[in-house]
């Protein structure tokens, strides 16, 4: 914290210490301007005003003596007295506490920006924490805060935003005849008691006085004693007499010897006499008039002019600048009109009458006029952590959010645990084993859960040499890591144990308030987050149970063969199926290195059943067995643990796609285990390294549902590499591997033919082919099934571009040839023969007999019967009569052959139908049709795959069809696209409109891209202030209009998802669609999902949701230090912007010609661009100052005024303005103009020194430019007349005397020791000679210090530079 002190000889109490100092500013005499207020250490409602007084400056009414005097706390200035404290402010102070959301005790409590903690009894909380989408209980601490809201008020009797005192005495506004309207936003304006009449109340009306201006003044024709102070007694008009001067002398007593301007009066006892009349003083008989302005300037205020109008009488007219009654004339303050002028950020200090400055807010940034908001976030990022984005506009309080794989409160933003190791003492140890080792696992997403041995821990055990050499620290590391999990503290004391990352599990048990690993390694220190995981501490060095050993080489530890490494680990019989498979050479081929197995233990396959042992080593079955091995390797990849169950696409040797997925974190007993295929496969062993790749243990045989369908094939190529110098290290084409030969070869340089070589490369092509029986891109198995397709009855049109169809051998029928054509039967579909009078027992399960009809018989029905039997009674139509009277039903009848029914067949087997078809029976025919989602001829039926219908089942070009049932898809936009997969565009990240012209802004500000800056892309969640899901989708638009936004699109929401904006409830979006989106996997979040949770388009629009709105962010232009303007437009100093101006080329070339050649000049364009200076200055165009011309360096200083900062409004006519020579430039305006209109026209010119003003407020960061028509010439000096003897005569005494102060300092600083001294600077004023100001902020009416004369330099800036005056223990004030 850096403060400022004011430092005056003598402090008293405690609280005008206070008083005089400024907390959380270090402001040196620079940042001191006119006008400014700052609050003190006794809160707001006490502030100092600094004020510019005839070149002095002022801390209220106290001269500041000395400045910058620099200290490790801040800054300390001296004053010449000590600051009365000013009680005009009565401000009320609200204090509003808030409780926080409860968070870990250890963690410094945040309070938000505006708000303090309040220092008391802590309270304990519980909260909960989900990380990676595991919940968490933990005991925290909510910490309350507490924030001060102040609402200006001023005491009574003070008014404005200064607070400054109403008319009358102090402590009596008003003179306490009248009510003043003070606060704030009061004019100070009395409102006067009946009978009381004036500025401050201060006289009575006309024609009252008395004390109370309650009684009637009765003079008739006579002047009465009126006012507070009056009598009420009369002096009467010429040729009137009496009390009240109501009686005529009609009769001159006193016989003409009294003044023309006397009256004769009789005594009481009859006496005449002259006495002068009203308005005249004499002894009668010679009266004179009454000079009312003579005494006292006629009783007018000294700020008023007073001015004779009839005999003794005066009027009182208030001066320019100032308001009143003339008796009491105020100082017009132009800040109670529209704030000055001045930018809404800014505040208005009156300086004078009818004169004030603006200054800008703390906060903001200008000359004033216009003031610009101070981007917290462009100056050390704002106070965010350098890995968070920090967002601060001038409508919301600063935020700072942690950047993407970061995590915090942005103050504090850690990334993931690898960087995070590095940044405590106690973990760089560790960090260290595993960067000499190139170990890199927990650097991914995780999550993780880490168990660091302390640094003395790791530097205590000795064998850790002897574990490096003998190459299996890796393991010991990977030993002290858990993947797949996030676990707290608390977590570890309710589980038993974990996985390893080694693959080994670690046992966990909670005793004597310890969580123990192993029963030996205890936890120090837990819970410390990353982006990706949590760190533990523990004491001890954990060892796994089973290592990897190494044979030693040459080189060091060296990997042994597949075969040697699965005899040592317990995987022969997995070892011998590649062997006979023929899979080794393919393991081992160059091409396919480094391999990732995953092969089965000889336990898991013992336990195999019978059966299936007998395929896998059934030679007939040998090409089925090799693409059941394939699908356990995967070419090219060696694939650690930590990155397999975020590894998308794991293509198997055998085409297939192998998943990989962590255990249940829920259950306790799989933590950080790891699943293949639907967790059908559990990885026992892992990091088993061997000379072509890696290989993981796992427990079962794999078997995908798909198995044996894909049957890829790899072609390779030889390719020869580029011909290059043979010394240059030939290398391959990328996508290529070298084979190992090297060829002679010719290149050419400079058209000269050089002998060179080249490599002998090849390259794998990975050919999509699927098995015999299998058809299409997802490689199904043909209808009847791959071992039989078409039953064997027919050919299938297989293959990777096949479609399955079967086409049936002579007499077969069905989608897989499954059945007979009418008329045949039989397994072999032979035909019938029976003829026209029998029916044949067809299809194939028939028989092929043959049933005849009514008067046939024979095998075929060949022979008509002579007599036709009989019976009686008759039988049913679906019989027929056989001997005997016997009535037999007919195939597919049921009955007595009197009465037959059909069989319901669709009853039995559904009518030799398919699970998945419809019987329908009419009469004795079955018809059977496939169910919504599947194909067929409804005896075989299959389920449809909409993304085999060759348009990509209706998904987008660039997006992926999955079929995830019969007849249903999803679609998934490809990598480095966006969309809802129907739709899918190219993913365009947000881009810094900053760098594209600089955003817009000027060249001189810095832009910042509030768009590109938030972490959710524009994107934010609007709730009902009713509560969740209150929205219709008419309401959600509305929702979204009033906060300037527009309802999310799909897209928008998928940008904002992949930077992981994650929020659980749903919302409209654009399409009147439902969903949300979620950045990692949640069981209680979409069940897991991660990405758009789409509830789809919503028929019913009145359905309540909350929303999804899309706001783009502005750019934010702000001007650069040392510039000023609002971003878009920034002026720099008047140098700059004098050279930014080709008008006035020949003015600035003087100007470098004056700094060129003499150290004034050189100090004059340092003035320029001081930005502490506060000057006009009048510039000649081109037009006016030609090129050929030239000015003096006076002649150039006269063209500015260091006064202050006039604007063209300010130049009024009369005005004079002090220059940089000491005189005066003269404003005037064009002949005829009346001098009192003070608002300008269109039509009028105005004059500096007689030369028109052109152009007008060019504004610059210190000060502002005036274009005039001609230079100005400055006012010769004054010549020299002393003579030319008398020179000499002065200089022979000068060298006198400089021999003499030469030999007075030797011997003086020979007899004393050298010791230091405070030597005051140019700018260390001494003020005991300059009148006492008046008080700007509380002016004291009636009374005001002859002004005077205005210096010749800026009194803000040094001559050369700002100094500082270091203080230590030899300064002497």
């Amino acid at each position: 914290m850096t403060n400022s002190l004011v430092y005056p000889h003598v402090l008293q109490d405690e609280d005008q210490i206070r008083y005089h100092i400024v907390l959380e500013e270090k402001l040196l005499k620079n940042d001191m301007h006119n006008g400014m207020h700052r609050e003190t250490m006794l809160g707001f409602s006490y502030q100092v005003g600094f004020f510019l007084q005839n070149g002095q400056l002022y801390i209220n009414e106290a001269p500041i003596n000395y400045t910058n005097i620099a200290t490790d706390k801040g800054v300390i200035h001296g004053l010449g007295k000590i600051l009365e404290i000013q009680k005009n402010r009565c401000d009320i102070n609200d204090t509003v506490i808030t409780t926080e959301k409860c968070t870990l005790c250890l963690y410094r409590s945040r309070c938000p920006p505006g708000t303090k903690e309040f220092l008391g009894e802590k309270k304990y909380c519980i909260y909960t924490e989900n990380f990676f989408g595991r919940t968490s209980i933990h005991i925290g601490c909510q910490p309350k805060c507490i924030k001060t809201i102040i609402t200006r008020e001023c005491c009574a009797g003070f008014f404005g935003q200064q607070c400054q005192p109403c008319p009358g005495k102090s402590g009596n506004a008003c003179f306490g005849n009248g009510i003043c309207l003070d606060g704030v936003n009061g004019t100070g304006m009395c409102e006067c008691e009946e009978g009381f009449n004036g500025t401050a109340c201060e006289k009575c009306i006309e024609g009252k006085y008395g004390r109370n201006c309650d009684q009637e003044c009765a003079c008739v024709h006579g002047k009465c004693s009126s006012g507070i102070e009056g009598d009420g007694s009369c002096e009467c008009d010429v040729g009137w007499r009496g009390v009240n001067c109501e009686s005529e002398i009609k009769n001159d007593a006193c016989n003409s010897t009294c003044h023309t301007s006397a009256n004769c009066l009789l005594m009481s006892n009859g006496t005449a006499y002259c006495k002068c009349a009203a308005g005249f003083q004499g002894n009668g008989t010679h009266c004179t008039v009454i000079d009312a302005c003579e005494t006292s300037n006629g009783g007018c205020s000294i700020k008023a002019e007073c001015k004779r109008t009839t005999p003794g009488n005066r009027v009182c007219v208030c001066a320019a600048g100032y308001t009143g009654d003339g008796i009491v004339c105020l100082e017009i303050n132009p800040c109670l009109e529209n704030n000055g002028g001045c930018d809404r950020n800014a505040e208005c200090t009156q300086t004078g009458p009818n004169q004030a400055v603006c200054n800008c807010l703390k906060g903001y940034s200008g000359d004033g006029k216009t003031c610009t908001y101070i981007n917290l976030c462009l100056s050390n990022n704002g106070g965010c952590s350098e890995f968070a984005t920090c967002n601060d506009t001038e409508l919301t309080e600063r935020t700072c959010t942690c950047k993407p794989d970061f995590v915090g409160d942005g103050f504090k933003c850690r990334g993931n645990i690898y960087q995070e190791l590095l940044k405590d003492s106690n973990t760089t140890r560790f960090y260290s084993h595993l960067k000499a080792l190139a170990l890199k696992d927990i650097a991914g997403s995780g999550p993780f859960t880490v168990f660091v041995p302390s640094t003395e821990a790791l530097n205590g055990e000795p064998k850790i040499k002897d574990w490096i050499v003998n190459g299996v620290m890796p393991q010991i590391l990977r030993y002290h890591m858990v993947g797949c999990a996030g676990l707290f503290y608390n977590d570890l004391k309710t589980i038993t144990n974990v996985t390893s990352l080694q693959g080994d599990p670690i046992q966990t048990s909670f005793s004597q308030n310890s969580v123990y690993l192993n029963t030996k390694a205890k936890i120090i220190s837990s819970d410390i987050i990353s982006a990706n995981g949590v760190v533990h501490i523990i004491d001890k060095i954990l060892l796994p149970q089973h290592m990897q050993e190494f044979p030693k080489g040459e080189s060091g530890t060296e990997r042994e063969s597949l075969k040697m490494v699965a005899a040592k680990q317990g995987y022969i019989m997995f070892s011998n199926l590649l062997e006979n498979a023929g899979l080794m050479s393919v393991i081992s081929d160059p091409l396919h290195k480094p391999v990732t197995l995953f092969w089965p233990t000889d336990a898991a396959l013992r336990a195999l059943p019978k059966e299936q042992q007998d395929f896998l080593f059934k030679k007939s079955n040998k090409d089925k067995l090799v693409q059941y091995l394939k699908f356990h390797i995967i070419r090219d990849a060696k694939i650690l643990a930590c990155d397999l169950p975020n590894s998308k696409s794991l293509k198997t040797l055998q085409g297939s796609d192998l998943s990989v997925k962590c255990g249940d974190n829920n259950d306790n007993s799989s933590i950080g285990d790891l699943f293949l295929n639907d967790r059908r496969c559990r990885i026992v062993q892992r990091y088993l390294e061997f000379d072509g790749g890696i290989a993981y243990g796992i427990d079962c045989m794999l078997m995908d549902p798909t198995l044996g369908g894909r049957c890829d094939s790899f072609i390779t190529a030889d390719i020869k590499g580029d011909c290059v110098g043979c010394y240059s290290n030939p290398k391959c084409p990328t996508a290529t591997k070298p084979k190992g030969g090297m060829q002679k070869c010719t290149y050419q340089i400079y058209g000269r033919n050089i002998d060179g070589c080249r490599q002998d490369c090849s390259m794998v092509v990975w050919v999509a082919k699927c098995c015999r029986g299998y058809y299409g891109r997802d490689c199904q198995a043909c209808p009847g099934g791959p071992e039989t397709p078409c039953n064997n009855h027919g050919s299938c049109n297989d293959g990777y571009s096949g479609t399955g169809e079967c086409k049936c051998n002579n007499g077969f029928n069905g989608t897989s040839c499954e059945l007979c054509l009418p008329g045949r039967y039989g397994s072999d579909c032979k035909p019938c023969n029976c003829n026209s009078h029998g029916q044949c027992d067809e299809g194939h399960a028939g028989s092929g007999e043959c049933f005849c009809e009514t008067g046939w018989t024979g095998r075929v029905c060949e022979t008509k019967l002579v007599l036709p039997p009989v019976c009686s009674p008759n039988c049913s139509s679906n019989a027929v009569c056989k001997e005997n009277n016997m009535c037999q039903c007919k195939p597919f009848y049921e009955g007595d052959g009197i009465t037959c029914t059909a069989v319901n067949l669709c009853k039995q087997n559904n009518g030799g139908c398919h699970q998945n078809s419809k019987c329908t029976q009419t009469g004795v025919k079955v018809l059977c049709s496939c169910q919504k989602g599947y194909t067929g001829d409804g005896r075989t039926c299959f389920p449809i795959n909409p993304c085999a219908d060759g348009l990509n089942g209706g998904c987008h070009e660039h997006a992926i069809c999955t079929m995830t049932g019969p007849d249903k898809r999803k679609c998934e936009c490809k990598n480095n696209y966006v969309g809802d997969g129907l739709d899918c565009t190219v993913m365009q990240l947000p881009i810094d409109r900053c760098l594209q012209d600089n955003g817009q802004c000027h060249a001189d500000a810095d832009c910042a891209d509030l768009h590109f800056q938030d972490a959710t892309v524009g994107v934010f969640h609007w709730r009902s202030p009713q509560g969740q899901y209150k929205l219709t989708f008419e309401k959600a638009k509305e929702a979204c209009d009033s906060q300037g936004a527009t309802i999310a699109t799909y897209n928008q929401l998928s940008y904002a998802q992949k930077a992981r904006y994650h929020f659980c409830a749903a919302g409209w979006l654009d399409g009147e669609r439902v969903g949300y989106p979620t950045a990692f996997p949640s069981p209680n979040c979409g069940s897991g999902f991660v990405g758009i949770v789409d509830y789809g388009v919503r028929n019913n629009l009145s359905e309540t949701w909350d929303v999804f709105c899309f706001r783009i962010k502005d750019v934010n232009c702000t001007c650069k230090p040392g510039y000023i303007g609002n971003g878009f437009t920034c002026s720099g100093n008047l140098l700059q912007v004098l050279m930014s101006f080709p008008m006035f080329t020949n003015f600035l070339s003087e100007v470098l010609v004056y700094s060129n050649s003499s150290t004034k000049g050189r100090e004059f364009l340092k003035y320029l661009t001081n930005l502490s200076t506060r000057a006009t200055l009048f510039a000649p165009n081109n037009n006016g100052l030609r090129e050929n011309e030239t000015l003096s360096g006076r002649d150039i200083e006269y063209h500015l005024s260091n006064a202050s900062t006039m604007f063209y409004g300010d130049l009024t006519n009369g005005t004079t303005l002090q220059t940089r020579i000491g005189k005066r430039l003269l404003i005037t305006y064009s002949v005829g103009q009346d001098y009192q209109i003070q608002t300008t026209k269109k039509n009028e010119t105005r004059y500096v020194d007689g030369k028109s003003i052109l152009e007008w407020d060019l504004i610059a960061s210190n000060g502002v430019i005036h274009v005039i028509s001609e230079p100005l010439k400055a006012p010769l000096l004054p010549a020299s007349h002393a003579g030319f003897g008398t020179g000499i005569f002065f200089a022979i005494i000068l060298v006198i005397g400089i021999v003499a102060f030469v030999g007075y300092a030797y011997f003086r600083f020979k007899k004393k020791n050298i010791g230091f001294r405070y030597f005051k600077s140019k700018e260390d004023i001494d003020v005991t000679a300059l009148d006492k100001p008046s008080n700007i902020t509380n002016p004291t009416y009636e009374s005001s210090a002859a002004p005077l004369p205005e210096p010749t330099y800026d009194p803000f800036s040094d001559s050369d530079e700002q100094q500082l005056v270091m203080s230590g223990p030899h300064d002497q004030f």
